[in-house]
């Protein structure tokens, strides 16, 4: 109906006279500006005129130019054709008439053919336009509004939706404005939507609308500007949807969102964690099997170097033992023979100087053994008091030699010890050879032994040259040379005190330090676990049986050795034979068939090994009583001696009480300070 009304004022009597009017006008000073230059009227203007104006204005306007170009058009050709024309001037006015009048029928009927078409056009795209508000919408309720003409939008149509939605009725909203549903913080940005939608522009936006209750709904708007066809703003279409469910679904999203995005963050920075610290770690593997190739090669040399060093120190060992053994022999010799009181003081000296050579490469054995955990101790239980003799008798020779007197102090009660006596033994002698070397004449040592409760202490003091403090906490150190006076020529290798330290542990006991500066003294303490049982009990000793005398041979490239160990033994009532290169021993020894055969090791061409071989391999050798003599000591030596056929294994220089034992089998073993080493 709106559509209608607007043609209808737009279709009026005295517009369309005034329209055609006009056209007659234009067209009439056209033809007279024409006819003036050529003397000629041109009605066919006046028709094209009626044509164009039927077809933009309709009929009656057309009609109006009609009539006044028949009209004017007799007076026009009287006035412009003073000549005259062949063709009847009523003729032309008819003729000009009834052209004009069907040009403007079928003309007019199809401007209000085209008017009804716009019309129906119109209608569709605004039942279009409210249609696809209400799809797009899915709305809750839709409306129309009018516009008044102070601006203000009122509500004057809505759906049903309008009263279920938000509990208003359509004449709740003719009293007031429609924007006083908006929530006022929302108003501003509906009023622009709505602005923009008078002049012509479809709007869409959010904004929370209140209900009749009071309730705040969130909604989505759409609106449409509704015009005339000259372009008057009559009206706004509009439809709302209910988003609040959506919105707080799309917050709930959005949180959700959200929470991914910062695990997606938080996983991303995981990763480049994991990344770094695979890359960290892969760094570290490449160091660690670098650092390991390292290590592998390190320990490569350290092994070679230490077997180079253990080959190194057993030949030092063999090669100074070899002139050692004929040395011992000589002095032994001596004491058989009636000597002045120099030369018996000259034996001594060089008795004892042997000893301290001896002592000197079983320490030096005794470390490197150590240090390669190959040394293993032959524990017994034995009362302290035996361990302390054995050490008094091995050390008092050294300090009588020194000029210093030993006092010793041992408990009332035994105090068993499970440990390898030997061992402990040579502990006590290396601090007392140690206390003798560095007190000075007219000196003194104590030696005491304290039980406290699961352990002993073993101590040992001396008034001697001291150590300065800084020197206490380092004097157990390998190869460690504390000068302590300069003036004393005796110093040693500085590996007595580490054997000291290091066989104490062995034994799980400790060593320890104490002096109050130089020229005060020194003391060392050594604590050793107590074994809860008792000391074995021997049977009380008795007087060995007499000892047969034995048929030896004796195998060794060193002449003095072999002449002087011969002597030795023939002294003792002993048969002996000497040979001095290996064959020669086999072939005496299958000439002879002695009780016992001592072989050197290390003979030329023909060694000891070789010598026991062929020897056991006759019939008359199997039983043989074989011994290596030899300056080779190392576990490696001692086991292929026994592979190859060897009863015994000895290590030069030996005593003699050693040699006696393994000459006449099934006597007990030597005393402890006496074992012979293990290299």
């Amino acid at each position: 109906m709106r559509h209608e009304a607007a043609y209808a004022r737009q279709a009026s009597f005295s517009r369309d006279v005034a329209i055609g009017t006009a056209v007659f006008a234009g067209c009439a000073a056209v033809i007279v500006a024409i006819g003036l230059s050529t003397h000629y009227v041109s009605g066919a203007l006046f028709i094209i005129g009626v044509a164009v104006l039927a077809w933009h204005g309709g009929f009656r306007p057309a009609l109006v130019a009609t009539v006044f170009s028949a009209a004017a058009l007799w007076p026009l050709v009287l006035w412009l054709e003073p000549e005259g024309f062949p063709i009847n001037p009523w003729v032309r006015v008819v003729s000009l008439f009834s052209i004009n009048l069907v040009v403007s029928w079928l003309c007019g009927n199809l401007y209000r053919a085209r008017n009804r078409l716009l019309l129906e056009q119109a209608r569709l795209r605004e039942s279009e336009s409210f249609h696809r508000l209400i799809g797009e919408l899915a709305a809750d309720f839709a409306f129309h509004a009018r516009v008044e003409a102070n601006g203000q939008v009122v509500i004057d149509s809505a759906t049903k939706g309008l009263e279920v939605w938000l509990g208003y009725s359509i004449n709740d909203l003719q009293s007031r404005p429609g924007l006083s549903l908006i929530h006022p913080d929302d108003r501003d940005g509906v009023r622009d939507a709505l602005g923009r939608a008078s002049q012509g522009e479809d709007v869409h936006g959010d904004a929370r609308v209140v209900a009749k209750d009071g309730r705040l709904v969130n909604v989505e708007y759409r609106a449409s500007p509704e015009r005339t066809l000259d372009g008057h703003l009559t009206g706004i279409f509009g439809a709302f949807r209910d988003v609040t469910t959506m919105r707080q679904q799309q917050a709930a999203l959005d949180e959700e969102r959200r929470r991914l995005l910062v695990d997606i963050d938080m996983r991303q920075q995981v990763e480049a964690a994991l990344r770094l610290a695979k890359d960290e770690a892969e760094r570290r593997l490449h160091e660690a099997e670098e650092a390991r190739a390292a290590v592998k090669d390190r320990e490569h040399r350290l092994k070679t170097e230490a077997q180079l060093k253990d080959e190194f120190l057993a030949t030092l060992a063999h090669e100074l033992r070899n002139p050692l053994a004929p040395l011992r022999n000589v002095a032994a010799i001596l004491r058989l023979e009636a000597l002045s009181q120099n030369a018996q003081q000259a034996t001594n000296v060089m008795d004892r100087q042997v000893d301290q050579l001896v002592r000197l490469i079983d320490d030096l054995m005794d470390v490197s053994r150590i240090t390669r955990g190959h040394l293993t101790l032959q524990r017994e239980r034995v009362d302290i008091k035996t361990i302390v003799d054995t050490a008094v008798e091995v050390a008092q020779p050294h300090l009588t030699a020194a000029g210093v007197s030993l006092s010793i102090e041992l408990p009332g009660r035994p105090c068993v010890l499970d440990c390898d006596a030997t061992r402990i033994a040579q502990i006590l002698m290396n601090l007392l050879n140690n206390a003798a070397k560095y007190t000075p004449a007219g000196g003194r040592v104590w030696l005491s032994a304290t039980p406290q409760g699961d352990r002993v202490t073993l101590t040992v003091r001396d008034s001697g040259i001291g150590i300065a403090p800084e020197d206490q906490e380092r004097v157990f150190g390998m190869f460690v040379q504390l000068n302590r006076d300069l003036r004393r020529t005796q110093s040693g290798l500085g590996i007595g005190l580490t054997l000291v330290k290091q066989m104490a542990e062995l034994h799980g006991g400790t060593v320890s330090v104490w002096s109050a500066g130089t020229g005060q003294g020194s003391e060392f303490t050594v604590s050793l676990p107590l074994s809860l049982a008792a000391v074995d009990d021997h049977p009380p000793e008795t007087a060995p049986p007499p000892r047969p005398a034995r048929r030896v041979l004796i195998a060794d490239d060193s002449r003095d050795g072999a002449d002087s160990l011969a002597f030795i033994l023939r002294a003792a009532g002993h048969d002996v034979t000497t040979a001095y290169d290996g064959q020669s021993a086999i072939e005496l020894a299958n000439a002879m068939r002695p009780d016992v055969v001592l072989l050197d090791i290390g003979m030329p061409e023909v060694s000891g090994y070789d010598v026991a071989r062929a020897i056991r391999r006759e019939s008359w050798g199997r039983h043989m009583r074989l011994v290596a003599l030899t300056g080779w000591g190392q576990a490696d030596h001692r086991r292929r001696s026994l592979e190859v056929g060897f009863d015994d294994h000895l290590v030069k220089p030996v005593e003699m009480d050693v040699l006696e034992e393994v000459l006449h089998v099934g006597n007990p073993p030597p005393i402890p300070t006496k074992v012979q080493p293990t290299e």
